[in-house]
């Protein structure tokens, strides 16, 4: 956030969403309800000081309206920063579904040719990861310019 000291709102949720999205997604099998929450809590503090420091002689409700609202219609959170003209919004770390890694039964190892069967149907019956991944930048055409 320091980083961003003078940037606009757009240019701070461009910024901030694909690193929440990325610690979301890689911390959500674990047990991270709380956490998530911590961060969510930490995560409005530093917005707020943003903005506070974008707009210095604007008072706080002039401020939060203009920063904070629902911009997500799904959900019922009036606290979400976001940007009025795009209509852009942060992330919230808590807004990531928790899945609870299934644990193997006994010695069984996907390895084991006997169980192949077993293995095949766990993979095929798995949900599929929530976030897609980006095309590699390797596969990229590449351009004369650097």
């Amino acid at each position: 956030m320091r980083s961003l000291h003078g940037a606009n709102a757009a240019v701070v949720l461009q910024r901030l969403n694909p690193i929440i999205r990325g610690w979301s997604a890689y911390y959500r099998s674990v047990v991270a309800g709380e956490v998530f929450t911590a961060l969510d809590d930490y995560m409005w503090k530093l917005t707020y000081k943003w903005a506070t420091r974008a707009h210095p002689n604007k008072p706080m409700h002039w401020v939060t309206t203009r920063y904070y609202g629902t911009f997500n219609k799904s959900r019922q959170d009036h606290w979400v920063f976001g940007d009025r003209d795009s209509g852009a919004y942060l992330l919230k770390y808590a807004w990531t579904k928790i899945v609870r890694h299934q644990m193997a039964h006994g010695s069984a190892s996907p390895d084991d040719p006997a169980l192949a069967t077993h293995w095949a149907e766990r993979r095929r019956t798995s949900p599929p990861p929530p976030i897609t991944v980006p095309p590699c930048a390797c596969s990229r055409r590449r351009t004369g310019s650097v």
